[in-house]
């Protein structure tokens, strides 16, 4: 991100990267149950139904296709984009970053001040 740090942005994940881990796999373990239910669906005695299995997976053909027009229209075939590369100060308000600093060290010590409960309340709410 050109030389920033994490806390020079107004908007952070509160789960962090520990976050991102679970989402992905739990999203992995999503993805898996329903290969095996369109492979194997519910009432078919454990027996394969490859006609259920193909209406359920259509779209992984659709979007890999898409995909690829996209990158094939556009030229740029990047899967993944390197942290350097990404801009964050387009479009960007100005913002004071030892104001920001300060509102979030002050909010920081306020919710460590209150009680358990306002805490996760405030965590997630």
């Amino acid at each position: 991100m050109r030389d920033r740090g994490v806390d020079e942005l107004p908007f952070v994940a509160q789960t962090g990267i520990y976050g991102s881990a679970f989402s992905l796999t739990l999203a992995s373990l999503i993805l898996i149950a329903e290969f095996w239910v369109a492979l194997f669906p519910i009432g078919s005695n454990g027996d394969a139904d490859v006609k259920s299995f193909f209406q359920t997976w259509l779209f992984v053909p659709i979007v890999m296709s898409a995909c690829l027009f996209y990158m094939v229209w556009k030229k740029n075939f990047t899967l993944v984009m390197a942290t350097r590369d990404i801009d964050v100060d387009t479009g960007r308000g100005t913002v004071d970053l030892m104001l920001l600093r300060d509102e979030i060290a002050e909010e920081k010590a306020y919710l460590a001040s209150r009680p358990l409960y306002y805490r996760i309340y405030k965590t997630w709410c």
